[in-house]
């Protein structure tokens, strides 16, 4: 079987190729990738009404041209047979025809129909888009951590160059020798480092570019590919991710490629005048840097969220307790948000009427889109009864009550991942942390969990031991890592501080 990429049409080739054959100049208009031909509008027309290519899939040439290449440049026809593909061939990773699974691929197994392929294909790619975001996500973390690095082993060396140069001042006579040689020392590691740190960010720096290349890919692919087009890209696509992915995780294969340098003199204080070395011996200490990651083999098992933090590491400190003052009747705090000016906004469902949130006939019709109107623009359908709801990028996360299970799903309304809780806890308050963990509180149980970023996992963080008692509400504040908890008709809250 021949390559299944064909050559792209040069932009300036744009005469039908029929018409061609018989020395007529018609534009051609469209494109056919399973004949490989160019199609004026009139030789369209007899394309789209013949039996044998009735079925083939046709675009437009402006939208062909803003295809990736490799996209762009995919075949739907076997060199070798002359028939269409249908079949998938995960050992070679590429499409064929039934004729070639007696040839070239008459050894392989796993066979998968292009058919199927297509129909996994959105669920797949939701995957592709989630981990590019989350690999760019790191990515900039390790550069922000990397260029933050550089300038503060510039600041220091610059400090330091201050500190020697006022210490040759007063000490001129005997340290001028000594000083010019100390100074070179420092040069010499500045150097050294400097250019271990500015390499670090410039790989990572392209790294991000080829990341940003990615998206425009997907971007694009999902404009203006077809769906044999989509199958096919998706996969090119993650090899090139895996790629990026297998560079990013080198840094943490060795404890050294992140450390931070940090550049001092030692010596012996009242015995500068005594000392052959006046201003002191240079050296260069390497300290870790704080960079939320683990720096292990875990890294491609279970790359980008989980890998950096264990649920188990995940602990709650109180902050502060707060009791809210009375209303005219009981209280009923629904729901609660952080707001700028580090105050906190709270919603009182109830007849004192302060806040207004949502009718109870709305409960369990969806999820409302709203414009700033307050119109409703779009409805999400979702599972069951829905109490309460967060999100975080591209996923929402919702508690459904009876029965008790907590969902997270994209902005579409497909489901993700969904867990299950046993018993009969009542999910109310959900927010999502750093790192993507999920905090629910179990009202009836009087519990506040924490669940992996997957959905596979969780555990209990407070209980009733804990003086938990009435749990309705949750806000998370990423900026400052504290979880806000507001109890129903008790009118307390509780702030917490959130450790990884």
């Amino acid at each position: 079987m021949g390559s299944y990429f064909s050559n792209k049409m040069d932009d300036s080739d744009i005469q039908c190729t029929l018409c061609s054959k018989r020395d007529i100049p018609n534009a051609a208009v469209i494109w056919c990738a399973v004949c490989d031909e160019k199609l004026c509008q009139s030789c369209n027309e007899i394309h789209k009404y013949l039996k044998i290519s009735s079925s083939h899939e046709v675009t437009a040439l402006d939208v062909y041209k803003k295809l990736p290449t490799f996209i762009s440049s995919l075949k739907q026809t076997c060199d070798s047979h002359e028939e269409h593909f249908k079949l998938y061939c995960p050992a070679h990773r590429e499409p064929c025809c039934y004729k070639c699974t007696t040839t070239k691929h008459k050894t392989c197994h796993g066979f998968q129909t292009l058919d199927s392929l297509i129909e996994q294909s959105q669920t797949q790619f939701l995957d592709l888009e989630c981990t590019i975001d989350e690999l760019n996500i790191n990515i900039e973390t390790v550069f922000n951590n990397r260029t933050a690095a550089l300038i503060e082993l510039d600041d220091q060396v610059l400090d330091l160059a201050m500190h020697i140069k006022k210490t040759g001042e007063k000490l001129r006579e005997k340290l001028e020798s000594n000083e010019k040689e100390i100074l070179q020392q420092l040069s010499v590691v500045h150097s050294k480092y400097k250019a271990i740190f500015e390499n670090t960010v410039e790989e990572l720096q392209t790294m991000k570019a080829e990341i940003k290349s990615l998206q425009k890919n997907i971007e694009e692919m999902k404009e203006f590919a077809s769906e044999y087009q989509f199958v096919l890209g998706s996969q090119e696509i993650r090899l090139k991710l895996k790629k990026e992915k297998d560079n990013f995780c080198k840094y943490f294969e060795n404890d050294h490629q992140l450390s931070q340098k940090n550049v001092a003199l030692k010596f012996t204080p009242g015995q500068i005048l005594n000392q052959d070395i006046f201003l002191g011996t240079l050296v260069v200490e390497e300290v870790a840097c704080e960079i939320p990651f683990k720096k292990n083999a875990s890294l491609e098992a279970a790359f980008p969220l989980d890998i950096f933090q264990n649920i188990e590491s995940v602990k709650m400190h109180t902050s502060s307790q707060t009791k809210i003052l009375e209303g005219k009747v009981t209280r009923n705090l629904a729901g609660c948000t952080f707001l700028e000016n580090d105050q906190m906004l709270l919603s009182d469902w109830s007849d004192n009427n302060e806040l207004l949130i949502l009718d109870k006939q709305e409960y369990s019709v969806g999820i409302h889109c709203l414009d700033l109107n307050g119109t409703i623009r779009e409805t999400i359908p979702v599972h069951g009864y829905i109490t309460h709801i967060t999100s975080l990028g591209r996923k929402l996360y919702y508690t459904e009550h009876t029965p008790d299970v907590v969902h997270c799903c994209d902005l579409n309304g497909t489901e993700i991942w969904h867990l299950a809780l046993d018993g009969r806890g009542a999910p109310k308050g959900i927010a999502v942390g750093k790192f993507g963990f999920v905090f629910v509180v179990l009202e009836n149980e009087r519990k506040l969990l924490v669940i992996s970023p997957d959905g596979k996992k969780h555990r209990e963080l407070l209980n009733e031991e804990n003086g938990l008692k009435e749990p309705h509400a949750l806000v998370y504040d990423m900026n400052r890592h504290k979880l806000l908890l507001m109890k129903d008709k008790t009118g307390l809250t509780e702030l917490y501080e959130v450790s990884y």
